[in-house]
């Protein structure tokens, strides 16, 4: 089992909790509504992602690692990568975007990044979804 993915992701999901305890006990204080929703987004996003991660390394590796599509989905440029990259582009910028009221406006403009970490993270999980469907080999969980 490639168990590396799963303790990042762990570690991960710490890191989103504790986001999200900073949001709802110190940046509540120095963040409008508007944006502290943004900071709540981001990581509440960050949380899905994580614990879909596991929950996919687990059923991925029960194939095999020598099984096609765990090499799909493990490789330099496979599905995890993409959603590894998705997550940090995503919640990055949404981060940096709700932070604007702290650490100056100029970090507003990272917003435009963060649709195409979203767009990362759609295509990982769908091209990911269509790869399990169409995978011949059976799969226990």
């Amino acid at each position: 089992m490639r168990r590396n993915h799963i303790g990042i992701a762990m570690i991960m999901l710490a890191l989103g909790i504790a986001a999200g305890a900073m949001g709802a006990h110190s940046l509540e204080k120095v963040l409008s509504a508007r944006y502290l929703a943004v900071w709540e987004t981001a990581w509440r996003y960050w949380m899905y992602n994580m614990l879909g991660i596991m929950v996919l390394a687990v059923f991925i590796d029960n194939a095999g690692s020598t099984d096609a599509l765990s090499r799909k989905f493990y490789k330099t440029w496979g599905i995890f990568t993409g959603i590894w990259t998705g997550s940090v582009l995503f919640t990055g910028t949404l981060c940096l975007v709700a932070l604007n009221e702290v650490i100056g406006a100029g970090f507003r403009i990272m917003g435009a990044i963060t649709p195409i970490g979203g767009t990362i993270l759609i295509l990982s999980w769908f091209v990911g979804g269509v790869m399990l469907l169409r995978h011949k080999k059976s799969v226990e969980v």
